[in-house]
């Protein structure tokens, strides 16, 4: 084991960084607009309780929609990666373009870095299914 370096990627870099100022541009916009929508739906909520609930479940169904679906591609990339790091001993595996200079990491640490990553996608599996399955029962509740 040598204490190799993995020089970043310029190029990753810039792109993750697009990348994250989109999502935190898209967060910001998407706090404004729940502000504005949360305060309607509390004027509706005070005149019209029933209608307010149901705005509020078709909010709930979207979310369950949504949240497995981006929560699966999560899945898949870290069970991808922890297989890739499995068979090539290495993290970061071969081939996988870094943004920052990070030391490789070999042998058993590789594997149990691997490991991890599988762990972890197992977590969030468990996590998407109970939120979807307690969310399910919520709304059938209120119905």
């Amino acid at each position: 084991m040598g204490n190799k370096m993995i020089r970043a990627d310029k190029k990753t870099r810039i792109i993750y960084l697009i990348l994250i100022l989109i999502l935190v541009l898209l967060a910001v916009s998407l706090y404004v607009y729940w502000q504005s929508y949360y305060s309607r739906l509390t004027i509706l909520a005070e005149q019209h309780p029933d209608q307010a609930l149901m705005k509020i479940v078709s909010i709930l169904k979207i979310f369950i929609l949504i949240n497995p679906i981006i929560t699966l591609g999560f899945i898949i990339y870290f069970i991808s990666l922890g297989t890739k790091t499995y068979k090539s001993n290495q993290f970061p595996p071969p081939g996988i373009k870094v943004i920052r200079d990070i030391r490789l990491t070999e042998g058993n640490k590789a594997k149990k870095y691997a490991i991890g990553l599988w762990l972890f996608a197992v977590a969030l599996m468990i996590f998407a299914i109970v939120i979807t399955v307690l969310l399910n029962n919520f709304i059938s509740n209120i119905h």
